[in-house]
């Protein structure tokens, strides 16, 4: 008798063990879908910030590339200034001098 009554225990343990068994691989697998599913998350939140980082780049860049070609144009601008304001210069002394010679009294 005791062996069956330690066979019954021995079977309900079994049986008690497999349920416990079949329940933490159930639940294992919940975990892992979880956890996959916080993965696809993160990678897709990860790829839309390469993309925003990607696309900030190329317009910083674009924006570098039109401010050096503004500042490439005003000094061009201030250097034909500066060579305008020269000749202005010697024309306005010239013209000093003409006007000092006409006003100078004739013998």
């Amino acid at each position: 008798m005791n062996d069956e009554g330690g066979n019954s225990t021995t079977q309900h343990l079994l049986t008690v063990l497999v349920q416990a068994t079949a329940e933490l691989t159930q639940s294992n697998q919940q975990q892992k879908q979880a956890i996959e599913q916080g993965y696809k998350q993160q990678n897709q939140k990860i790829d839309l910030l390469t993309d925003q980082i990607g696309h900030l780049t190329e317009v910083v860049t674009t924006g570098f590339a039109e401010l050096k070609e503004s500042v490439r144009q005003q000094s061009e601008l201030a250097q034909q200034q500066s060579e305008t304001a020269k000749r202005q210069e010697q024309n306005i002394t010239r013209l000093v001098g003409i006007v000092e010679a006409l006003v100078q009294p004739r013998p």
